[in-house]
C-alpha cells in the first residue's frame, strides 16, 4: 500500500511541478508548493518501504538519513503552500517558514554530529502537531477566503487526526499501523481541489483582465487620428508602437483649414493603464485648444491648465508645431520634450530645435514660448518620444539622435529610423520594448524629387 500511495504522490507532485513551470501557470506559486509537498511526501513514503529499498543498492543508513532529511523539510513545503492560499496570514507563514528552514538545517547537522538519523524526531513530532493545530484553528474558516471551503477544512481535519494519532503513538511506543499516509491522501485531494479552484479563479480573472485591456486598447486606438493632414506640399507619416496593450504616448493633429494645421506629440510619465487614462485626458485638453491652434505657447498653456491638479503625481511632456503652408512658416514650442530634429534641404544640415518649458500637469502657472521657423521644399521635421532615443543596446548605450540625423537626410525615412532603432535595441530579435514609441515625420515639398547629398550634422538651435 505504501509503495502504491508513494508512487501516486510522486507522480502527482512531479507533474504539478512541471505544470507550475509553464508560463501560463507561473503566476500561481501555490501550484509549485503543492507539487513539492506531494513529491517530498511521496519520496519519503517510498523510502520507508522495505520492498522499494530492495530495488536499489544503497546501504541502510543512506535510507535512514534520506528519510530524516525529507521529514525535516516536508513541513516547509506545506507551510509555503498555506502561505499562498491564505494571504491574510502571509507574515505569520513567513516567520513559520523561516523557523522550519532553520530547524531542518539544525536537524540535518544534529543527525550528522550524533550519527543518528532523526535525532530531533521528538521535537519534529511536536512541531508538526503544533502546525496542524495552528493551521486548523488559525483562521482557516475565515469567511471570504479560499480556506473557508468545506472540503479543505475537512481535509485538514482528517490529516490532523492521523498526524496526532501517529505522532502520539510514536512517542509512547512502536506503531504497527501508520494511518498518516491515508490522512495525507485525503488532505492532498482537498489541497488539489483548493488549488484547482484558486487556479481556475485566477485564470478567469486574467481572461477578464485581458478582455478589458483589449477593449481599452481599441478605445485608445480610436482616440488617435485616423488620418493625417495631406495636400500639395506636405506629407506626414506617423508611427505609434505601444510597449503594452495600452500606452502613455499620444499624438494629435489640429487642422484649421487646408493650408494651416498643428501637430502635437505627448508622452505621459509611466506606463500601462494609468498613463493611458492620462493620455485620454490629454486628448480632451487638446481638443479644447482649437480656437488658438496657431499659437503653440497658448496651446501648451491651455493643456497644462486642464491637466494641473489632476495628475496624481504624474506629468506629461509634449511638443506642438503649427504649420502655415501659405507663408511657409512654422511655430514650435515644447514642454519638457526631447528636441525636434529638422533637416534643412537648402543648407544640407540637420538642426536640433529645442524650445522647452516646464512639463505639463505639475504647475498651473507654467509659461511657454514659441520659436518661428521658415521652411523650404525638401525640409523635414521629426517629432518623437524618448522611447526612441532612449532605446538601449546590450551595452546600455542609448540610440540617441545622431543616428536619426543620419537617416533624416533621405525622404520617407521614418520606417528606416525605426528599423535601425529596433536593430540597435534588439527589438527585432525578440527583446521587449523598454518604453512606448511614437515618431512623426513631416516632409515639405515634393519628397521624390529632392536630390540631397549624404552629409549631415547635428546642431542646436
Amino acid at each position: 500500500m505504501a509503495i502504491l500511495i508513494g508512487t501516486v504522490l510522486v507522480a502527482i507532485g512531479a507533474g504539478t511541478v512541471v505544470l507550475a513551470s509553464l508560463r501560463k501557470f507561473s503566476k500561481n506559486p501555490e501550484i509549485l508548493w503543492f507539487g513539492l509537498f506531494s513529491f517530498l511526501y511521496g519520496v519519503r513514503l517510498l523510502a520507508k518501504a522495505t520492498a522499494f529499498r530492495l530495488l536499489f543498492d544503497f546501504p541502510q543508513p543512506f535510507w535512514l538519513y534520506l528519510i530524516a532529511g525529507f521529514t525535516y523539510f516536508l513541513p516547509l513545503a506545506g507551510v509555503l503552500f498555506v502561505r499562498e492560499i491564505v494571504p491574510e496570514r502571509r507574515k505569520l507563514s513567513n516567520l513559520i517558514a523561516l523557523f522550519q528552514f532553520a530547524f531542518a538545517i539544525c536537524g540535518i547537522v544534529s543527525d550528522a554530529v550524533q550519527r543518528q538519523p532523526e535525532s530531533l524526531h521528538l521535537a519534529n513530532n511536536l512541531i508538526v502537531i503544533a502546525y496542524s493545530i495552528l493551521i486548523t484553528t488559525g483562521g482557516i474558516r475565515k469567511p471570504g477566503t479560499l480556506m473557508a471551503s468545506r472540503p479543505l477544512f475537512w481535509g485538514f481535519g482528517v490529516f490532523l487526526l492521523t498526524v496526532l494519532f501517529a505522532n502520539i503513538a510514536t512517542l509512547r511506543s512502536s506503531l504497527n499501523f501508520d494511518p498518516e499516509p491515508i490522512g495525507f491522501v485525503v488532505l492532498l485531494a482537498a489541497l488539489g481541489y483548493a488549488t484547482a479552484v484558486r487556479t481556475a479563479a485566477n485564470q478567469e480573472r486574467l481572461l477578464a483582465l485581458d478582455r478589458e485591456l483589449d477593449i481599452a486598447r481599441r478605445i485608445q486606438s480610436s482616440i488617435l487620428p485616423q488620418s493625417a493632414p495631406s495636400g500639395d506640399g506636405i506629407r506626414i507619416e506617423a508611427h505609434y508602437l505601444p510597449m503594452t496593450a495600452v500606452a502613455g504616448d499620444f499624438y494629435e493633429f489640429l487642422r484649421t483649414d487646408e493650408s494651416h494645421f498643428g501637430v502635437l506629440i505627448a508622452d505621459v510619465s509611466g506606463h500601462g493603464v494609468p498613463a493611458a487614462l492620462i493620455a485620454s485626458m490629454v486628448k480632451i485638453a487638446v481638443a479644447a485648444q482649437i480656437d488658438h491652434a496657431d499659437a503653440p505657447a497658448r496651446v501648451l498653456s491651455g493643456i497644462n491648465h486642464v491637466l494641473s491638479g489632476k495628475m496624481q503625481g504624474q506629468y506629461v511632456t509634449a511638443a506642438y508645431m503649427f504649420f502655415d503652408l501659405t507663408n511657409r512658416r512654422a511655430r514650435y514650442a515644447a514642454a519638457g520634450h526631447p528636441p525636434m530634429l529638422r533637416w534643412c534641404a537648402n543648407r544640407r544640415i540637420c538642426e536640433r530645435v529645442e524650445k522647452n518649458g516646464m512639463v505639463l500637469g505639475l504647475f498651473a502657472r507654467a509659461e511657454y514660448e514659441a520659436v518661428e521657423l521658415d521652411f523650404h521644399p525638401g525640409d523635414r521635421f521629426l517629432l518623437y518620444t524618448d522611447g526612441v532615443t532612449e532605446a538601449a543596446n546590450e551595452r546600455d548605450e542609448f540610440f540617441g539622435t545622431e543616428l536619426m540625423a543620419e537617416e533624416l537626410q533621405a525622404p520617407a525615412c521614418a520606417g528606416r529610423i525605426l528599423r535601425r532603432m529596433s536593430s540597435w535595441a534588439g527589438y527585432d530579435r525578440g527583446r521587449s520594448q523598454d518604453d512606448d514609441l511614437t515618431l512623426i515625420l513631416i516632409e515639405i515639398g515634393c519628397v521624390s524629387g529632392c536630390d540631397l547629398d549624404s552629409g549631415s550634422q547635428v546642431r542646436d538651435e
